[in-house]
């Protein structure tokens, strides 16, 4: 019998309960609109063919589905006729259109201090994503994650996400500030040199999660001036909007974003992703029943996204590599783990996906 392996979509929505779909503040989309109607193209009916309208833009507050802000986001770019416009625009952004949180990342004592903040009040802005600073290898990697099953559909959010971020950080650190690597999920569509002139470092293409590797020393890097009076105020301002979104990621989310980062790098234990967590391996996996998820079944989910995510969007990569790359021994092991989830072999979802891509 074929095994019936839950996607990360359907995880996700076990682990946050949540009666309602993820939601985004709506006047993120601004910089879309506005790139749309440069073009001489009314954004109206775009906007429309989304579920949103021109006046959603200019309420601070309000939230839309996220699944109708990506789309709009890829429409956007399809009709611009660039499809680097994400990465563009979140190098173009203004600090001042992330308010608060934008306070937050500039008056933290350290840039450490900062992305830890970020991270932790990002959710006041937008729902069904991670972002989390974790350490790695060479440096440390800020990851972004969307809790959507395939990256790619949401390219222009995920570039624009960490072209942003580049460019804050550089608001602490100074314009001349790179990063050590950039990853993407996806692979890619503009010319790499594109992508390296804005990051100013190397970037890397179809990789397990998306992210931005920072030196260790950074970290530690403090701020020329601090105004202290400013943090509790801040603080409870996102506080306050956080509370009332309430529906807050659970523990099966923060576990699988710990998974991703380790397939293919280190063994994935319950001890290993409760010690990142700074959980006991039994806290873990009582809180973990809480949320009706097994720590096997994140496992599996998160194998299934890399594998998926590699093969549908490698153009040269060996079986064996991608098995790798998810935690597997060979291309073996993944091709029994593949069929098992999907019905068909490794080798016919890759071409299957590569005419899809081509129309």
């Amino acid at each position: 019998m074929s095994e019936m392996l839950p996607d990360t979509a359907t995880l996700g929505r076990r682990a946050t309960k949540a009666a309602s779909p993820a939601r985004i503040r709506s006047y993120l989309l601004t910089p879309f609109a506005e790139a749309i109607r440069h073009r001489g193209i009314d954004a109206a009916p775009v906007l429309a063919r989304h579920n949103l309208n021109p006046a959603d833009l200019e309420d601070a507050y309000r939230r839309v589905p996220l699944s109708d802000f990506i789309a709009f986001c890829e429409e956007a770019a399809d009709l611009v006729g660039d499809c680097a416009l994400g990465l563009r625009l979140g190098a173009e952004l203004r600090p001042d259109q992330l308010g608060s949180l934008n306070l937050m990342m500039t008056t933290s004592p350290t840039l450490g201090a900062a992305l830890a903040a970020f991270s932790a009040w990002a959710r006041a802005m937008q729902e069904g994503w991670t972002i989390q600073l974790a350490a790695g290898d060479i440096g440390a990697d800020y990851i972004y994650r969307l809790d959507i099953p395939d990256a790619s559909s949401a390219r222009q959010d995920i570039e624009h996400s960490l072209a942003n971020i580049c460019g804050l950080i550089r608001l602490r650190m100074g314009m001349g500030w790179a990063p050590l690597e950039v990853h993407f999920e996806h692979g890619a569509k503009a010319q790499r040199r594109q992508y390296e002139a804005i990051f100013r470092a190397p970037v890397f293409f179809e990789q397990p999660v998306s992210k931005i590797v920072i030196r260790h020393a950074d970290l530690d890097q403090k701020a020329a001036r601090l105004n202290f009076a400013l943090m509790p105020l801040i603080e409870s301002h996102l506080r306050d909007v956080t509370e009332a979104m309430r529906g807050e990621s659970g523990i099966a989310q923060d576990a699988a974003l710990v998974i991703a980062r380790c397939l293919g790098t280190r063994p994935v234990t319950v001890t290993v992703v409760a010690r990142e967590l700074g959980l006991s391996s039994r806290s873990l996996q009582r809180r973990l029943a809480e949320e009706g998820v097994s720590f096997r079944d994140l496992v599996k989910a998160q194998r299934r996204r890399v594998a998926e995510t590699l093969l549908g969007h490698s153009k040269r990569g060996s079986l064996t590599s991608i098995a790798m790359s998810a935690g597997y021994a060979d291309g073996a092991v993944l091709s029994r783990a593949f069929k098992s989830w999907t019905g068909s072999a490794p080798s016919g979802y890759a071409k299957q996906m590569r005419r899809v891509r081509t129309g």
